[in-house]
Formats: C-alpha cells, structure tokens, sequence
C-alpha cells in the first residue's frame, strides 16, 4: 500500500516488462524436461462421416517421430474417456480417437509423438485421412 492509500486506479511499476520486451521473458512452453516428447494431433477436416482409412506411414518415417498411433493402436482400457459432469449428471464416455465415424469437425482421429514440437506438427501434416462425408443431422428427430 503507498502511505495507506490503494493501489485501484494507479498505476504499477510492473518488474517483468523489461525481461519480456527484450526477449529474455520465460514461459512454459521454454520449459521441456530432458527425454519429453511432444504430441500433435491429427484432427478431422469432415464434420460428419464414416472413417475410410488413417495412413500414418509418412507421418512415422518422419524426422524426430518416435510413434503415430489410431484408436486401433490404443488398448481397450485407453480408447474411452469420460466427460466431466457435475455431481448428479451422469458421465457418458467418449472415444479419446475417432473410430468407424467422425462425428464433428476437429475430432482427433490420430496422435504423433516426437521429439520435437515442431516434429510432432510437420509428421501430422503428412497424416492422409479418408473419410466418407455423411449428412448432417440438424435435429433429434
């Protein structure tokens, strides 16, 4: 407090500005322990569609990839997930991969793990993914 007066409605000296102006500032994407990898996914471009076929094999040969993986490569245990929900609202699982069908646009129907942020991005871009577009449904009924 500056001689008991409040702060609100003045201005602060703020210490970190000179460190983040010049370039030196840090932050936690700067921050990768020894021997992690990065993760991309490859993600649906159809909104609603049956899932042709996932072809990773450029995508695996890739510089710096160390795996690509489907739902067909998770075990069973990994392949669901549940939503959160509040308490008295059940949970419905959902697939952490598509599989058979893409059911909105962005759904992760693939993972690259590499050793490298940029690795991981540049093998995804190679991910072909075939899907089969399907009409969508507007309503419930």
């Amino acid at each position: 407090m500056r001689d008991g007066d409040s702060w609100i409605g003045h201005r602060l000296r703020r210490r970190e500005d000179h460190r983040l102006l010049t370039g030196a500032g840090r932050y936690t994407a700067d921050l990768v322990p020894a021997g992690a990898l990065h993760l991309a996914v490859v993600r649906s471009q159809v909104g609603h569609g049956d899932l042709r076929a996932i072809d990773l094999t450029a995508a695996r040969e890739a510089p710096g990839v160390v795996g690509a993986f489907t739902a067909g490569d998770l075990p069973e245990a990994a392949q669901t997930i549940a939503d959160a929900a509040p308490p008295g609202v059940a949970a419905h699982p959902r697939p952490v991969l598509a599989q058979g069908r893409v059911r909105y646009q962005g759904e992760p129907v693939a993972v690259i793990a590499a050793e490298s942020a940029y690795a991981a991005a540049d093998a995804a871009a190679l991910a072909v993914v075939e899907v089969d577009p399907l009409d969508a449904a507007p309503d419930v009924e």
